[in-house]
């Protein structure tokens, strides 16, 4: 049989079951919180430490690894966004498995951080429900404390985004 009885040309696209996308958001998620503990664990922080054992502990090149969540984070913020402002206890879960993993990675790793993953961060203090500003705004008090010009930085990206994607729905 060729790939044309089946309807598998390159041109089409698999659909994929609930069960199938269930699995992938849980395997997603559990990789989030997982480089988020990479990231709290072995900051970069550890580079410029005078041990060569905490030097060789860094996390250096987690670039990868913070692209990874953050277009996940991307692809499901409008769950968070898609909420009435009463948080169910879904939408509560929902904010904290999404968000708290990246916002311990961000407030660790605050000094030599990355500002785009922070203004991702950032973006959901107003607009993704009561859970999700209590998240962001506890993490950018302790941010702000570290280094209050590179929160004014990463506030102007999260803007520059948020302006960006107004400017493509529109």
């Amino acid at each position: 049989l060729s790939s044309e009885d089946h309807g598998d040309d390159e041109t089409s696209v698999a659909q994929h079951s609930d069960s199938q996308h269930t699995f992938s958001d849980f395997v997603q998620l559990a990789a989030g919180k997982v480089t988020s503990d990479l990231r709290t664990l072995f900051p970069k922080e550890y580079a410029d430490a005078a041990s060569p054992i905490l030097r060789s502990f860094a996390l250096k090149e987690d670039g990868r690894l913070i692209g990874a969540y953050v277009r996940f984070l991307d692809s499901k913020e409008h769950l968070l966004r898609d909420n009435d402002g009463a948080a169910s206890h879904a939408e509560r879960k929902l904010a904290q498995s999404l968000l708290y993993p990246m916002g311990r990675a961000v407030a660790t790793n605050w000094t030599n951080g990355n500002r785009r993953e922070a203004g991702m961060f950032l973006r959901h203090i107003g607009a993704s429900g009561p859970t999700a500003a209590d998240i962001v705004s506890a993490t950018s008090r302790q941010m702000k404390k570290i280094d209050p010009v590179r929160m004014l930085e990463s506030q102007m990206a999260s803007l520059r985004q948020s302006y960006e994607n107004w400017v493509d729905d529109t």
